[in-house]
């Protein structure tokens, strides 16, 4: 009896170390917008936060939502700051989880695809004015 009583409690610690391990995995960073060299190109990421007002699936996407539109924002104040607004040229990889009852996003921004978006539409719009379509 002994044995299968601390079986049972081996194996709700178990989960709930897997459980608090998965949370705090969520951010990967800190909040804020962090610049990242790598061999190619620098990623800039920016990591936002949001609180859903209620406990509801409705209310957590309206949060997931929100912190994708701040990581945006800091994004944006970080690269050119004072602008009011500004385009990408490019992907951003956006992701988003939940822990501690709060919902954070992760934008993840590569200057290596922008220059070579740029280079592509650079591309196409000179075929263009070479080969003009009637």
């Amino acid at each position: 009896m002994k044995a299968l009583i601390c079986i049972g409690c081996w194996a709700t610690l178990v989960v709930a170390l897997q459980a608090a391990a998965e949370e705090t995995d969520c951010p990967a960073m800190p909040l804020g917008v962090h610049k990242v060299t790598t061999a190619t190109s620098t990623v800039y990421i920016a990591v936002a936060k949001a609180k859903p007002l209620m406990e509801d699936e409705g209310s957590f996407a309206i949060a997931e939502a929100e912190a994708r539109l701040e990581a945006r924002r800091g994004l944006i104040q970080y690269l050119s700051p004072g602008a009011k607004q500004m385009q990408f040229r490019g992907l951003i990889d956006a992701s988003t989880c939940r822990a501690y009852g709060e919902v954070f996003a992760t934008l993840q921004f590569d200057e290596g695809n922008t220059q070579k978006a740029t280079k592509m539409q650079n591309l196409m719009r000179d075929s263009i004015l070479r080969n003009p379509t009637r």
